[in-house]
């Protein structure tokens, strides 16, 4: 057994990945079947008994063309009308050279056409369709066509459809077996017909038949006489098998599958590009796709009916940045890359099988092949795939097959994550949403936003990507308002486990900010959760509501102060209105350090904090927000939260905590104040801390008294809004209690009867 790398052979483009699948075919059927293959870098190693010199030799003298011949496309040499026999087009031409050589090698191909030549069913759909051309061009030529013509002409279409269904059923039935591999890689024909993504519309690309560039291309290389090469064979296979160089030839193409081939608008040097390529390029490509049948599956159990799967072909994907979801797309094909050696029979049932599936379920687009490579949803040893995807070229109704990208097969925890999202069907009906032009446009650009970012954390989990998806997912869901309101009833938004909060943890300042606020309310049953001031959603015993015009829904666009003074208002109004509304509803699952909270107060976190932590905020207030541990070593922020903050935090604390820290006696009570709250919407910070120090004061607190002349200050340059703002974030307990008890320690002078009377 001799190891050959095939430098000619690459994953990309898709007519060089194709290549590399018809080699091995090839060998293993028609020369040594115990040839195995396997990519190595970024080339295919072929391994058999043949060495390179004897690799070359059998294409040149032994091999034999794959019949790969297309009856039922008009462009195929069988359906040119009443003129088939005397026929000058392409496919006619070609057809005659095939049924008039002499080689050996074609002697499959020769026979394969006679069958089909003398089908009495292509016959009469020959005849159908020369009707349909005659009555055609005369509403072209002249425009004058009767009612009559115009119903003659729909019902020969009609015709035409129900015996070409025919045709396909007949070819099964009476050609041989060997005839079959092309016809379900071209298509698949159940109660309707499934055409390939990767062979156009059946075989056919426009007015181009692939099995006419097969056809083409051997003639080019091989005599239709004896099947001898011809003098340029050797030079271009040795190109395609080991890359060494030749001069390639403009009379085949390989269509859409080698982009750089097709020639064309910016092909070339100049304006126009011809298109160019080794004629054995095209036909190994062809030899090759033939591995890529359609098959029917039905999982066990299901109640519907069967369905059509062709090997690791998915629902077009728009997660790839320079694809507008504006494009015309087929199927993404994802070519499976593996390192371990693969039989022929090997590769045949892992192409056969096509496992990609999340759980009991196969894999429906994209995003769903990217979440079962990263959780062991692949097995046969792939180590990666590469991903095609096929676009309409210029809005002209040609295609053209792209690279975009290489998927690694590895575990990656964070793919989970994404299982959530699946409640209630809220993401397979978000990523409909991108190719929906009834939505509005900020919708659509965070929908396909969303799915870029989703896509990104299967293929690379870490805490900012988690992040970003929590974001995105705070802005789709703001954006669902507008369907909302115009009752079109969009997907309820799941609340997602506290795993997301778990992972997005990166420790800083930011995110342990918006974590601590996203947590508000959520410890207590009656009060709102803070996703209720953020977004148009209610929140009841089933979960989420949608509530567009809830007047809960305080916190619109707008900075991070103002947002959570609005929040702190409108819960210190509820608290003082409803008795069974908590006293102080603040409290949070998480909390954030002193030094963090400082570091923002005083404004030295860098960049834009604010948006940052508004950003992650809404999307965590989608989230169930858990107890976020201390780091080993915690973060350093740095700043420091003085005593007069802590006169001031100590109206939004637990009164119990109060108690434990012993700034209250055991049965004191401190209420909120709302003048507290007035004083600060005012920027009267002094005016709000000494009234805090005496309300302490009066309802026992053990503080040292107020001095007038040095009173406890709050070192900043900050509003009183932002002031509020910090109150009312979640501190730590050991950070708040600490802070309490350094309050206790501090000394000030007696303030005078005049300033006594001025703050009460």
């Amino acid at each position: 057994m001799k190891s050959i790398l095939l430098r000619g052979t690459c994953p990309v483009p898709l007519a060089s990945y194709l290549k590399a699948l018809g080699i091995l075919r090839l060998v293993a059927e028609q020369k040594d079947a115990s040839a195995v293959g396997w990519w190595e870098g970024e080339h295919f190693v072929l391994k058999s008994t043949l060495d390179q010199n004897q690799l070359v030799n059998f294409f040149l003298h032994e091999y034999e063309p794959t019949p790969i011949i297309s009856p039922w496309n008009g462009r195929a040499g069988f359906l040119e009308g009443d003129d088939t026999k005397d026929s000058t087009r392409k496919g006619a031409v070609i057809l005659k050279e095939i049924l008039a050589s002499k080689a050996d090698r074609l002697t499959r191909y020769r026979e394969i056409y006679e069958r089909i030549a003398h089908l009495p069913i292509i016959a009469k759909l020959n005849q159908v369709r020369t009707c349909i051309k005659t009555l055609e061009k005369k509403k072209k030529d002249s425009g004058d066509v009767s009612e009559e013509e115009k119903q003659i002409l729909s019902e020969y279409k009609k015709r035409e459809k129900t015996i070409k269904n025919s045709l396909l059923k007949s070819l099964r039935n009476s050609l041989p077996e060997e005839f079959l591999p092309w016809m379900d890689a071209c298509l698949a024909v159940t109660d309707k017909l499934y055409p390939s993504p990767l062979l156009g519309s059946g075989g056919n690309e426009g007015s181009m038949d692939f099995s006419i560039n097969h056809v083409e291309a051997i003639l080019g290389l091989f005599s239709p006489e004896d099947g001898s090469p011809n003098e340029y064979a050797d030079r271009w296979i040795s190109h395609a098998l080991f890359g060494d160089y030749a001069l390639l030839s403009s009379d085949c193409s390989p269509g859409f599958l080698s982009p750089a081939s097709v020639g064309g608008a910016n092909m070339g040097v100049g304006f126009q590009g011809n298109s160019l390529e080794n004629p054995w390029n095209t036909i190994l490509m062809l030899e090759g796709v033939v591995l890529l049948n359609a098959i029917i599956t039905r999982r066990h159990g299901a109640t519907s009916g069967p369905s059509l799967s062709f090997p690791f072909t998915l629902d077009p994907s728009y997660s790839t940045r320079s694809i507008s979801p504006d494009e015309s797309a087929r199927p993404e094909f994802w070519a499976p890359l593996w390192k371990s050696p693969l039989t022929y029979e090997e590769l045949k049932n892992l192409l056969k099988e096509s496992r990609l599936q999340i759980g009991a379920r196969l894999a429906r687009n994209g995003l769903d092949a990217i979440r079962a490579t990263t959780t062991l949803g692949v097995d046969r040893g792939i180590t990666s795939f590469q991903r095609f995807g096929i676009y309409e070229r210029r809005g002209q109704g040609y295609y053209v097959s792209a690279a975009l990208g290489r998927v690694t097969v590895k575990r990656n925890l964070d793919t989970d994550l994404i299982t959530h999202l699946e409640q209630g069907g809220f993401l397979q009906r978000i990523l409909r949403l991108v190719r929906n032009d009834d939505v509005p446009g900020r919708l659509r650009r965070f929908s396909y936003q969303f799915e870029q970012t989703l896509f990104k954390l299967a293929e690379k989990g870490d805490p900012w990507q988690v992040q970003h998806c929590i974001v995105t997912y705070g802005e789709v869901v703001s954006s669902l308002e507008s369907l909302a309101r115009r009752d079109d009833k969009p997907p309820v938004p799941p609340r997602l486990g506290t795993d997301w909060v778990l992972r997005a943890d990166d420790g800083s300042a930011e995110f342990r900010i918006a974590a601590a606020i996203a947590g508000i309310g959520q410890n207590r049953g009656s009060d709102p959760p803070l996703a209720c001031h953020l977004l148009p959603l209610g929140f009841d015993a089933k979960g989420w509501q949608w509530r567009p015009d809830s007047p809960e829904r305080v916190w619109r666009d707008g900075d991070l102060s103002s947002g959570l003074s609005s929040v702190a208002q409108w819960r210190c109004l509820e608290a003082s209105r409803l008795q069974d509304y908590p006293p102080k509803p603040f409290a949070s699952p998480a909390g954030v350090g002193a030094g963090a909270l400082a570091a923002w107060l005083h404004g030295t976190l860098p960049g834009h904090a604010d948006q940052r932590i508004a950003e992650l905020a809404r999307g965590l207030a989608l989230c169930r927000i858990p107890h976020l541990p201390v780091r080993n070593p915690p973060v350093q922020h740095g700043g420091v939260l003085p005593a007069a903050w802590y006169a001031l935090r100590a109206f939004f604390a637990p009164d119990d905590l109060l108690v434990e820290v012993g700034l209250l006696p055991l049965d004191g009570r401190l209420p909120l104040d709302a003048r507290l709250l007035q004083l600060l919407l005012a920027d009267r910070i002094d005016a709000a801390v000494r009234l805090a120090w005496h309300r302490l004061a009066a309802r026992g607190a053990m503080l040292p008294p107020f001095n007038i002349q040095h009173p406890p200050a709050l070192a900043g340059d900050f509003s009183g809004r932002r002031l509020l703002a910090s109150l009312i974030v979640p501190l730590h307990p050991a950070d708040l209690k600490r802070g309490f008890r350094s309050l206790l320690r501090a000394r000030a002078g007696i303030p005078d009867q005049e300033t006594m009377e001025e703050i009460s």
